[in-house]
């Protein structure tokens, strides 16, 4: 461990919990905010004009057109990586085509599963541990493409990890709570090595017909190894020194889909289902936290 990254202060105690090893999966397709906003606009376009009589009665209101300087000014954003890109910028689409990669019939892995094993390949291996060092694997993310049985307990499987696993959700700040999560458990002895990874599969979600939302997110997956100092042997080890969670309930971000859904199928297209966020509203409750 790096000389840099050490106090004197409970030095190579076992109460010092390290992150030892960090991987990061980026999926192969990317989507630059020009190739997202030519497909949105034209579906504006289209929707507009299938819709003239209403909006010209007031009785709808016309979409209004996306460009790239508004997708940067908003949020910084000039390109995304998808598992999938197909598909969404297509007008009379606007969401995507599942690759192969979703469509696989004889182990009925996950895409998010292969996602979150990518990147914990890599963090093992920046560890220098293997999958049967792991007694704690969690895969802490926003959203799930299975519930039941947890991915968690199929990413144990694959890695031969031993102990226990399981999912757990909290929005855009999973990978901190994961990793708080994580931190007690080998801090306590319940788990000697753990493994966190988030894993973002957040593009099938988004709704591509709403101008303030369908730029936001791509998908990705971010792993980490938490173990006890004083048994590290990486040289990528950096200490937890402090932690803290906060939480506020708001409907600013929502995301819908559920259980329900499959009993109202007549809700399956509806975009209150999907992603959907209020940005202004978002920014003004965050900046202050």
């Amino acid at each position: 461990m790096p000389e840099t990254t050490k106090t004197t202060e409970n030095a190579g105690t076992t109460k010092d919990i390290v992150i030892s090893g960090t991987g990061v999966y980026t999926p192969p397709h990317s989507l630059s905010n020009d190739e997202l906003v030519a497909g949105y606009n034209a579906h504006v376009n289209q929707w507009n004009a299938d819709h003239a009589d209403e909006i010209s009665a007031g009785t709808v209101a016309a979409k209004e057109l996306s460009s790239t300087e508004f997708i940067e000014k908003a949020s910084g954003i000039k390109n995304r990586y998808l598992m999938e890109a197909s598909g969404l910028t297509e007008p009379e689409r606007m969401y995507p085509y599942l690759s192969d990669m979703a469509e696989d019939k004889i182990t009925k892995t996950p895409v998010q599963v292969k996602m979150a094993l990518a990147a914990a390949e890599k963090a093992l291996a920046q560890a220098g541990i293997a999958g049967n060092d792991i007694d704690l694997v969690i895969i802490s993310s926003s959203v799930w493409e299975r519930f039941v049985p947890s991915m968690a307990t199929e990413l144990q499987q694959i890695l031969g990890a031993k102990g226990f696993a399981f999912d757990m959700a909290m929005g855009c700040s999973s990978a901190t709570f994961g990793m708080s999560t994580a931190y007690d458990a080998v801090h306590s002895g319940m788990a000697n090595k753990a493994l966190v990874v988030t894993a973002e599969y957040i593009s099938p979600l988004l709704a591509y017909e709403d101008r303030d939302g369908h730029f936001i997110f791509g998908d990705a997956a971010v792993a980490m190894v938490l173990e006890r100092e004083d048994e590290c042997s990486s040289e990528h080890a950096f200490r937890i020194k402090s932690r803290k969670l906060f939480t506020e309930f708001s409907t600013n971000i929502v995301a819908g889909f559920g259980s329900r859904l499959m009993v109202e199928r007549d809700r399956i297209d509806d975009p209150d289902q999907r992603f959907r966020q209020n940005g202004r509203a978002v920014f003004k409750e965050l900046l202050p936290r």
